[in-house]
């Protein structure tokens, strides 16, 4: 835990400061569209600002989260774990640089892998995924339980320059 407070520290001294300020969007419900949900798997999207938009599916154990400009969607899975409890929360926050949306943080639920117990535990996190290269990619996670994790996942993800090519 001590190791994300560290990586933190080093982002905002070598980081570039921008401006960001937050949009929200919802995860489900009003708004949002089905999006080819069969029987034991939902999938559906929701809008976001500046021609984005979030697709989400869960089928029980596994769950999936992308992002995508409208009408550029690709086939790509986005990314992908095994969820747990609320699996997604609420609202998306979008944060927005001269009005065009640079990243996107979504508090999600998780089963961690078994410890030799056999016990699954669960953990809570604001993942951040960058908009600031060809392809949104995830660039990390900050444990929700942490103190001040909201204000850590808004810096990390101001501060990420752009994604590498390698990562999704």
């Amino acid at each position: 835990m001590r190791c994300t407070g560290l990586v933190i520290v080093l982002l905002l001294l070598g980081a570039p400061a921008y401006a960001a300020e937050s949009v929200y969007s919802r995860t489900s419900g009003s708004g949002c569209d089905d999006s080819g949900s069969i029987e034991e798997l939902s999938v559906w999207q929701c809008p976001g600002p500046a021609g984005y938009s979030a697709e989400f599916s869960d089928e029980g154990n596994l769950v999936a989260f992308k992002i995508f400009r409208t009408g550029q969607r690709d086939d790509e899975p986005g990314l992908i774990w095994r969820g747990a409890e609320q699996v997604f929360g609420n609202r998306l926050e979008w944060r927005m640089s001269d009005g065009k949306p640079i990243a996107v943080i979504l508090r999600t639920w998780r089963r961690l892998a078994a410890d030799d117990s056999g016990h699954e535990a669960v953990r809570q996190e604001f993942l951040i995924i960058s908009l600031r290269g060809q392809q949104p990619c995830k660039v990390g996670a900050i444990n929700a339980r942490e103190p001040h994790a909201n204000r850590h996942a808004r810096v990390f993800a101001d501060s990420v320059v752009s994604c590498q090519a390698d990562e999704k």
